[in-house]
């Protein structure tokens, strides 16, 4: 893979380094189904896109009107 290609797809260890959170924090929100998530058989895996995606979708943005 070269430095400018993005990794398509991470597993539950590399999405906790990356977000830095616990990977218990990640399994949970899996678990909970609040993650987009990808499973093939027994394992885990995220999409780079969707997780960008759904990051964006969890800004809060502050004041009123």
């Amino acid at each position: 893979m070269s430095g400018s290609e993005q990794k398509k797809f991470m597993n539950i260890k590399e999405l906790s380094g990356f977000l830095n959170v616990p990977e218990s924090t990640v399994r949970y929100w899996v678990f909970c189904k609040k993650i987009p998530y990808n499973k093939l058989g027994k394992s885990i895996r995220f999409s780079f896109e969707s997780i960008k995606t759904w990051l964006e979708n969890q800004e809060v943005r502050q004041g009123g009107q």
